[in-house]
Parts: structure tokens; sequence; C-alpha cells
């Protein structure tokens, strides 16, 4: 560990770019006793340059939870903390800071006044700045609650990775050793996210408010059940491979990106701004397959990430979970669904984003209908050339609705000119895409096969109050290399086509509500209807 932060310290500009002197409201001081393990509580104050490390873990069950600072805990926590008294988790960090030879250590339970609103919302608020300002992150990957420590806990190497062809190359390293260079050669594992990702049981990488911690971090040591990583903004290594992998050699949309999010092939040919939105989409579909203990918590656990994309991608105003320069694309997200579990999906009854939001829902989502199978397509077309007559896009927002993450905190409404039509729900044939919440859009509610002019997605099928007819609202068109294909049910459809959202509407405040996303629908049955404001709460 020693070796790998050293060379990405003297070695690595970018990342040694990305990072500008900081110092956390409070941190965990850890050489304060003499000939004693115990730590305290401190305020940095204005000691800007001062060097810590930060923890990533998972909190578990509340029996489970190891030391908090709370207002009636703080005088006492910053008088001493008996080094007995932290959890396993905790006390590994500490030990690893120190063997790392730094004497500050943040942990978001100590370092964060528990159960106070106000501190809360400030330091959660200023997470971007705490984890990009770290020298590095410590992840305790494997462990599910604070008792299980920060470490390795199986090191023998699982037999399934050890005969996968597929994932290992022989490669060679220097080392140099005083003025003599010895060099290596060794059957290594070649792809570190196979191993990052799939093999072993990490409960860290459930829990959305790690993901910010992750990819915020310039710098991540993490602990995996079978083994340790290196994560930087310039390579990557695990414990079974002290020489670094660099990050994508040779890529410069590798090069270019503040941290390594999951990107499709076809990224590489797109315009600037489409692989910003593109990037934004993913970092979604991540973060929303991840579980809160806290509904409330859904906008709050990506406020760093948000803030470092402003600074980063001039994505615009971030409302509600959507950039106002990915509209109206950002619009079209649908919800993922295991066929063969089927979690039940809700809205967040409280209110936490509008509708159109995707941060309405509470389950994962997808942005796969905004992405193309080819890498040879006209990216002027695909991406500039599809939105289907949405004009005049504006927000209406009550001033004072802003919270502490410069999130909305009260309903938002999307005012814009579409055009709209009434269409009927009908069942799918197939059982699997009937469990994926598709159904048929039909021009009535007794059709033949004529009558059948697209599809669409519910978000949740409950909220139509056993209504058979949806507002339909174009807002792109459909293109024939979309990477999600045509739904079983319309296979033999041909011709133009466009995507947009399933509507209901509420006479009482003369608005919209989303209900979900419609797909392959004919173009042509829009042709004799004029646009009209629409209004989307």
């Amino acid at each position: 560990m020693k070796a790998w932060l050293k060379v990405c310290r003297t070695r690595h500009p970018k990342c040694g770019s990305a990072q500008q002197a900081y110092a956390p409201t409070r941190l965990l001081e850890l050489n304060t006793f003499d000939a004693s393990d115990d730590i305290r509580l401190v305020t940095p104050g204005i000691r800007a340059a001062t060097e810590y490390v930060a923890l990533s873990h998972c909190w578990g069950p509340p029996e489970k939870w190891s030391l908090q600072t709370t207002n009636e805990t703080i005088e006492a926590r910053s008088t001493r903390i008996p080094f007995t008294d932290l959890s396993r988790t905790f006390q590994d960090a500490v030990r690893i800071t120190r063997d790392l030879g730094f004497h500050y250590l943040w942990i978001d339970s100590l370092c964060i006044i528990q159960q106070d609103r106000s501190d809360f919302e400030r330091e959660a608020a200023a997470m971007a700045d705490v984890y990009t300002n770290a020298v590095c992150t410590l992840a305790a990957l494997a462990s599910a609650d604070s008792t299980e420590g920060c470490r390795v806990r199986d090191a023998s190497d699982p037999p399934h990775a050890a005969h996968d062809e597929e994932n290992v190359f022989y490669q060679t390293a220097n080392l140099h050793v005083g003025d003599t260079m010895v060099r290596l050669s060794s059957k290594n594992i070649l792809n570190w996210d196979f191993h990052y990702s799939d093999l072993g049981h990490h409960p860290l990488s459930d829990r959305s408010w790690t993901l910010q911690e992750r990819l915020l971090s310039v710098r991540n040591i993490s602990f995996g059940e079978f083994d340790s990583f290196w994560e930087c903004r310039t390579a990557k290594g695990m414990g079974d491979r002290p020489w670094p992998q660099l990050n994508t050699p040779g890529d410069p949309e590798e090069d270019e990106r503040p941290w390594p999010t999951p990107l499709t092939a076809s990224e590489g040919v797109l315009s600037t701004s489409a692989w910003k939105r593109d990037e934004w989409y993913h970092t979604v579909e991540e973060y929303t397959r991840r579980s809160l203990t806290h509904q409330s918590d859904k906008l709050p656990a990506l406020a760093g990430i948000v803030k470092q994309f402003q600074a980063e991608r001039e994505s615009g105003i971030f409302l509600n979970g959507l950039f106002a320069k990915h509209l109206p694309s950002s619009l079209l997200w649908t919800v993922v669904r295991d066929p063969y579990s089927q979690p039940g999906f809700s809205r967040q009854e409280s209110y936490r984003a509008p509708s159109w939001s995707w941060a309405s829902i509470n389950g994962p989502v997808s942005y796969k209908s905004q992405r193309m199978l080819s890498t040879n397509v006209d990216t002027e077309v695909v991406f500039g050339d599809l939105n289907f007559n949405i004009t005049a896009l504006k927000f209406h927002v009550d001033p004072d609705g802003f919270d502490a993450f410069g999130l909305i905190q009260t309903a938002a409404t999307l005012a814009l000119q579409g055009k709209l039509i009434q269409l009927g729900l009908a069942k799918v044939d197939e059982k699997y895409e009937e469990t994926m919440n598709l159904r048929l859009l039909v021009r009535t509610n007794y059709y033949n096969n004529d009558d059948v002019v697209g599809a669409v997605y519910l978000d949740v099928e409950s909220e139509l109050g056993g209504t058979q007819d949806v507002w339909c609202l174009p807002v792109r068109k459909e293109h024939w290399l979309s990477e999600e294909p045509l739904t079983t049910s319309l296979r033999y459809r041909m011709g133009p086509m466009v995507m947009g959202l399933a509507l209901l509407y509420r006479p009482l405040s003369d608005t919209f509500v989303r209900v979900g996303m419609i797909r392959w629908v004919k173009t042509s049955i829009f042709d004799a209807t004029e646009p009209r404001p629409v209004r989307i709460d």
C-alpha cells in the first residue's frame, strides 16, 4: 500500500492536479497520546494543508453501529476516544492510517454530528471536497457492518478466478533493488474490474452513499473478500499484482475522465456533449441499483457527485436528478425490473422529486434507450437531430424550495410545448414482457393488429388507478441502431417511430404526471395534432 501511494503521489500528475489544500470541519487526530492508541476529535480550523485519510464503510443495522458523535457526546469525543471503544473497522482504519504515515483520519459517524440536521446538511454538501482532497480513501469493501474490519477476509485465490483464461495474461515488470534492476514475469489476472466487481461478496458496493465516496476519491485502497485493490485516476492494482495496470493506456477519452465511470464502447466516437450526457446516465444507473436506509437521502447521497459533475462537465442547473443541458433526453428513463424476482417498485410517497425525475422512484432505472449499438454513426444525426416537436422547456420552482445541496425540496413543474394524443392500453402476448410492465398502445380498447401503434413501459402500474388510457407525449425519434431492441410484440414494425412520455391528466391542477415511457410509437399518428402547452408535475 505504501508503494502504491508513493508512486501515485510522486509520478501521477493527473492525480495530484485533482486535489487542493483542504481540511474538513472535523478530523480524528491519531497521534495525540504518547504510548496509547487512543484518539480524539479535533477541528483543524485554518490549517488548510492538513493531510488526512478518509474511510468508506457500511454502517450495517443499528445494533452493529460503532461510536457516533452527537451534540451530547462531542465534548467527550474532543477530549479522548479510547481505542478499545472503537469497532474493528474503525480500529483497522486507525492502524492503517498510522502505518501509511498520516496522523488524521475522517470517519463520517464521528466527524459529522449525528441527529443534527443542520450539521448533516452542511457536511453532506461538502462530501465532494472531503473525499476528493483526502490523501486516499480506505474502503471496507467486504464488510457488511463496522464489526467486520477493514481487511481482506479470505486471501486464498478463488478457484473460478484462477482458471478463467479470458481474464489471465502473462505480464512482465521491472523491479529496482538499489542499483540492480530485476525483471519479473508472472501469470496474472488482467481484468481488474472482474476481480473488483464479480469475485467475492462486497456489501460496500451495494450502498448508495458509497458510490460518491469511491468516485470522488482520487486514490482508493479497498479491502475485498479475496484481495486488496488500488485505484487512482491513473492506475489500478491488486494485492497479488504489486505493479499497476494503467487505466486503458492510450485511450484519450479515459485520460479525460474525472472518475472511473463504466462507459459503453460507442462513446469513443460521440460528440463531447453526448459523451458527458451518457456518463451521467451510467452514474444514475449504478447509483439507483444501490440501497438506501433512508429514502429521503436519495438526492443528498448524490450531492457530491453532482457538485463535481457541474464543475467539470458544465452540465447546467441540476433539478432533482436531471441536468438542464441533458434535456429532453434525460426525461427518457425506464424502471429496471427483474422478471424473475418481480420486486415491488413504488413512487416515493413523501415528496422527493417530480414524477418526470428518476429520483421519484424507489428502485433501479435505465437510460438504455438513449444509446446506440454501432460506433460508426453520424453523431449529429443520432444525438443532434432526434428531438421531436418539444420546445420551450422551462421549470417553475418555488424560489425558497432549494435545500443546502442546491436541490429542489418543493414541487417543480416542467412546462413545454408538445404534441399530445390519448391512447388505450392493452396487454402484450409475451408473459416475460408483461412482467416487465410493458403494455401495448392502441387506438381503442378493442383492437386488431392495425390498431397497435406502439408500446409503453409503465413506471408503477398501480398508479393508473384502473384507467385504460394514457396521454402520449413524443420526445425523441427512435433510431434503428438503438441499443435496446424492438420488443417482441412489435417485431415487424417498420417506418418512422418516436419515444416519449406516458402521462395522466390531473384536472384539479390542470397538469400531467408521468406514469411511464412510450417506445416505438408510429410517428404518423401525431401528424394531425398541433403542439400545445403541457405542464408536468
